[in-house]
């Protein structure tokens, strides 16, 4: 009989960006960097924007890569 090796997938990096908009909140998730920073940056323009944030969940915990508030 074979044994077959089980090759367990890595876990990868997720990005998410969250926006608090004075109208809504939005969540989503992106699984490349460059689309969660373009994707934050058009949210950090829009006129009612108060808070954008981008991240990387990596196994050793988040960090931030984007971070834009209406009070800076």
């Amino acid at each position: 009989m074979v044994e077959a090796k089980r090759i367990l997938p890595q876990a990868s990096t997720r990005y998410w960006v969250d926006a608090i908009l004075t109208t809504a909140f939005d969540c989503r998730r992106f699984d490349c960097e460059r689309e969660a920073l373009a994707f934050a940056r058009v949210y950090a323009r829009l006129p009612n924007a108060e808070l954008v944030i981008a991240y990387a969940l990596l196994p050793e915990g988040r960090r931030i890569i984007f971070e834009w508030s209406s009070e800076a």
